[in-house]
């Protein structure tokens, strides 16, 4: 069996166009609120659906969140206008939707015989529930919530780098492909320890395309496109990181990055999509490792009792 490629209509070609043009024009505007906003309603998380409580995945993580952050919506919920109505809401009227994105993969047999998997796209609208009139109260899913303290953060931060094998030296914050190594200044240099949390997680994101790792291409020059992209990949996936445990986070405001994101973006509208499915690769291996690594020392640690004892 094969891999093929994305099936593509108009329709379907749409949908990309849709989701891509949303993205760009939000940055365009470059009026994005930092991560660490002051919430007035939820607490910080991805977006999810209100009525299944699932997270949304891939391109859908980044199209609502941004739309989220660029609306001032103070709610993380999301769901069709069916749901919600089924939810015992209405959506208000004059209420524009937002585009989501289903992939379904299928299988499908060619004239040789030879068996090819088709992904099928399907777009869906979605509306937030800051759009919405509902009087039922909708509990946020659980997440891990750090101590805002400076030793637990910070701690956090080295077990990330350490989890993935990678030595922390001294320095402007960068990380080094060909010494796998993470640049970083102590804490006492940034404003807050989540600052330092967040500016770790987004170095351990590049250090997870080593080729001992994710075998990402580190190796692209400033101002190229493979560069804007792994810059947005890291972005995306330190978001997600943060996002995890509640810990503040501020998307990259420089000009020459976002002229670059969107210059990449407008060429492809397909490229989002592409740094959507690495940054969550990034993430989940950080987050699979951090808790391989604890895993690995509870066990030691219940081995060293034992031998103890």
């Amino acid at each position: 069996m094969s891999k093929g490629a994305i099936k593509m209509t108009n329709e379907k070609t749409s949908a990309y166009q849709k989701v891509t043009d949303n993205i760009v024009s939000i940055l365009e505007e470059d009026k994005l609120p930092p991560w660490n906003k002051e919430w007035t309603g939820e607490p910080l998380s991805l977006p999810y659906n209100s009525v299944t409580r699932h997270e949304y995945q891939g391109i859908n993580i980044w199209n609502l969140l941004l739309t989220g952050w660029a609306k001032n919506y103070d709610s993380n919920q999301w769901a069709t206008y069916k749901q919600w109505n089924i939810a015992g809401g209405k959506v208000k009227k004059g209420e524009r939707s937002t585009t989501g994105i289903f992939f379904k993969p299928i299988v499908r047999t060619d004239d040789s015989g030879e068996e090819h998997i088709v992904k099928f796209v399907k777009a869906f609208s979605l509306f937030n529930r800051n759009q919405v009139e509902i009087d039922n109260e909708l509990v946020n899913p659980s997440h891990e919530k750090l101590p805002i303290d400076d030793v637990y953060l910070t701690g956090s931060a080295a077990e990330m780098a350490s989890s993935l094998g990678v030595k922390i030296v001294p320095g402007s914050p960068a990380y080094s492909p060909s010494m796998d190594k993470i640049h970083m200044p102590e804490i006492d240099s940034f404003t807050t320890a989540e600052a330092y949390f967040a500016t770790m997680a987004h170095e351990c994101s590049h250090a997870t395309g080593h080729n001992t790792r994710l075998k990402r291409d580190l190796t692209k020059r400033f101002g190229s496109n493979e560069y804007a992209m792994e810059e947005l990949i890291a972005e995306l996936s330190a978001a997600y990181l943060c996002s995890k445990y509640n810990v503040g986070y501020a998307i990259e405001q420089h000009a020459s990055y976002l002229k670059s994101w969107i210059k990449v973006l407008k060429e492809d509208n397909k490229a989002i999509f592409h740094v959507a499915a690495a940054s969550q690769r990034a993430a989940d291996y950080v987050q699979d490792s951090v808790s391989s690594m604890r895993l690995e020392v509870e066990q030691e640690s219940e081995l060293g009792q034992l031998m103890g004892a």
